[in-house]
């Protein structure tokens, strides 16, 4: 059984306007976006929702075949009142010490080689009780990102005051509590502070004597438990409740259903100690980059429907070039969230595509995370004067990426419309 860290956040309750729970998930699925893997599919070129795109490129990279039972979900599951979705975003993990310290001493030609981890989240959002649960893997060196996730869900449902919720020791007895009341589980194991294993026959028959004081107290290092998913598992020493979810349980396909494992995870985790979101503001998993470009195409998307009178398609993730066909007109989308900062970066297939490509334009979108951010369209980019660049690419073989970058001041000036989009 696979075995996941549980997370959860609170004061999740939308406060955007929707029909259904489906409307919902399909606005995380827009705003969200696709994961999209890297040239050697060991990470992500974007992080985003597991698509059948990712699993393909993946399995077709690594010659592994994907079985044809196995059904890839188009949009989050709805798991009776849980919208469930599966994220994947990576994070440099580590510089090569060798290449680091010969570089350091000007023998080394090429720069660093960095290796990136990709991480796994699965969450179960409750919009109607406003809770937010993920199930992960990655412990403490990921909190940042999970944050940052959550803040992204929370701004596309427009939930201000979501919080997090503290596993301190008090809220893993309440929960060890609950479970033992329920006939339900089971105890399977019990393991002292010094590290001793006691019976679960002994715990079972002196519980209402002694051991809802032990472990109040906290005299204890781990429990765990037996249920109809799985397994449920209590770490005094790292303040975590960990989730053995069955394989059958938790896998993609047809007999998959996470609503019990939310369903009694949300039951038993009484929140005691709430925390701010302390979200990665270097945002070196990318997450709130993706979140800005995605709402940069909504908004352009509708942009496109006002100003042309014409139905725009993304295709920003099939690297054509550009991000939206229109007709005839091909738009290039770059977004910004705010900040002062605003030079565009086009590569090098965007830019041969801009001076191939008759109507290719590009829509510049300023504060993307507002609800009705500023769409700057360029009719004609092709007189932009560019300056050319290259930075190393963080794979796992040294290679450069070259772009050309266009400064604010000399984008401005060939602005030719001012609109406002809508997300």
């Amino acid at each position: 059984m696979p075995v996941f860290n549980v997370s959860m956040y609170v004061d999740a309750k939308p406060s955007i306007d929707y029909g259904s729970i489906s409307e919902l998930a399909i606005r995380l699925q827009k705003l969200l976006g696709p994961a999209i893997p890297d040239r050697s599919a060991w990470a992500l070129e974007r992080p985003g929702l597991v698509g059948l795109r990712i699993v393909e490129e993946a399995c077709r990279t690594w010659g592994i075949a994907r079985p044809s039972t196995i059904e890839i979900p188009r949009r989050p599951y709805i798991m009776g009142s849980w919208i469930v979705f599966d994220y994947l975003f990576s994070k440099t993990a580590k510089a090569n010490p060798l290449i680091t310290c010969l570089t350091s001493l000007g023998v080394a030609k090429y720069g660093r080689v960095v290796l990136k981890n990709t991480y796994l989240v699965t969450a179960g959002l409750n919009p109607e009780k406003g809770v937010m649960i993920f199930l992960y893997r990655g412990g403490r060196a990921i909190e940042k990102d999970l944050d940052s996730l959550a803040y992204v869900v929370s701004h596309i449902i427009k939930s201000h005051n979501i919080k997090r919720v503290v596993m301190d020791l008090e809220v893993l007895a309440e929960a060890a509590c609950e479970l033992n009341r329920s006939v339900m589980w089971r105890w399977i194991g019990w393991v002292t502070r010094e590290g001793k294993s006691i019976p679960s026959e002994i715990v079972k028959e002196k519980w209402n004597e002694e051991y809802e004081e032990k472990l109040k107290r906290g005299e204890w290092r781990e429990l765990e438990f037996e249920g109809v998913f799985g397994r449920i598992r209590f770490s005094s020493a790292g303040r975590a409740i960990k989730a053995k979810v069955k394989k059958s349980v938790f896998r993609l396909g047809s007999r998959r259903d996470l609503k019990p494992v939310f369903n009694e995870l949300s039951r038993i985790i009484k929140p005691r100690r709430l925390t701010n979101l302390s979200y990665d503001q270097l945002d070196e998993a990318g997450i709130l980059r993706a979140y800005t470009e995605r709402r940069g195409i909504v908004a352009s998307e509708y942009t496109v429907k006002e100003e042309y009178g014409i139905d725009a398609y993304d295709v920003s993730y099939e690297f054509k070039g550009y991000d939206i066909e229109a007709g005839d007109k091909k738009i290039e989308v770059k977004a910004f969230r705010d900040g002062l900062n605003k030079t565009i970066e086009l590569t090098e297939n965007e830019y041969a595509k801009m001076h191939e490509i008759e109507g290719y334009k590009i829509f510049i979108v300023e504060d993307s995370w507002d609800e009705n951010p500023k769409v700057n369209i360029i009719e004609d980019p092709r007189g932009l004067i560019l300056n050319k660049g290259e930075r190393d690419r963080p794979q796992l073989k040294i290679e450069t990426e070259a772009f050309c970058v266009c400064e604010e001041n000399r984008w401005r000036g060939k602005v030719d419309k001012q609109r406002f989009g809508k997300v």
